[in-house]
């Protein structure tokens, strides 16, 4: 892949000098310059506290950088044009699904709100995704009935339904106990065969040093690491990192 610094066309993602503090004044991000190509898959790793989860927040538009510029697709684009046009996709640790809805009309309620779908092309769209992630014949069911994975998994399929042109995921499973894990990660596995860009930020590292074409790790807000997955030897801050709680089984 070919990468340049100023947001090429190869990239679908560029972050440009982005720095982040919270009101009180603390600093939670420092210059970041990250990027994230066709079919690339990039891990975002890094102990608790060091800003990951925030550094996303900012590249999708959820919270205000100090500083900096997100490009996508070569092009600048705030905050408020990233949440309106679906160009960042972005899958939380909280599922954050409606309880009250059906499976399917977690999918299909966003498609005919933000996209003006028509209804019978929403549903169409709902079961094609839900299929997809392996939850087919489950439509009509609650959120609040599957599973621990199956909801992260409906979450995903809700955000790819948006068509978006790069998935954020953030410790998509962090909350879920081995088995539910891993059929999630074999759900990210198959999105990047289909070459959807990912920026995830994880502590899976097994996955990531498999899996990601590059893995970032943050440390005090600030990237001290960049490397292809190959080079082991450069991960080691991140093999000692705090492990997240309150496993969902």
């Amino acid at each position: 892949m070919d990468e340049t610094r100023d947001g090429s066309a190869a990239e679908v993602l560029a972050v440009r000098g982005l720095s982040f503090a919270y009101q009180s004044g603390s600093p939670v991000l420092h210059d970041i310059h990250l990027s994230v190509g066709e079919r690339e898959l990039v891990a975002v790793m890094g102990r608790s506290g060091s800003g990951k989860s925030t550094l996303l927040r900012c590249i999708a538009g959820l919270a205000e950088p100090d500083a900096g510029a997100v490009l996508v697709r070569g092009r600048r684009i705030s905050g408020k044009e990233r949440r309106r046009d679906n160009a960042i996709g972005m899958v939380f640790q909280q599922f954050n699904l409606f309880p009250h809805r059906t499976v399917r009309d977690n999918i299909v309620m966003p498609l005919r709100v933000v996209d003006r779908v028509p209804l019978a092309t929403a549903v169409q769209v709902a079961d094609e995704h839900l299929e997809m992630v392996g939850l087919s014949g489950l439509g009509d069911r609650r959120p609040t009935t599957l599973s621990g994975g199956q909801q992260q998994r409906l979450a995903i399929a809700r955000m790819l339904a948006m068509r978006p042109r790069i998935l954020l995921l953030d410790e998509i499973t962090s909350a879920l106990d081995a088995t539910l894990t891993a059929d999630v990660l074999a759900i990210i596995r198959r999105l990047a065969d289909t070459g959807l860009p990912m920026l995830m930020v994880t502590h899976e590292l097994t996955f990531a040093k498999r899996f990601a074409d590059r893995i970032v790790v943050l440390h005090d807000g600030r990237i001290v690491t960049e490397t292809s997955p190959e080079y082991e030897q450069t991960l080691t801050p991140v093999t000692e990192m705090d492990q997240p709680p309150n496993v969902q089984r």
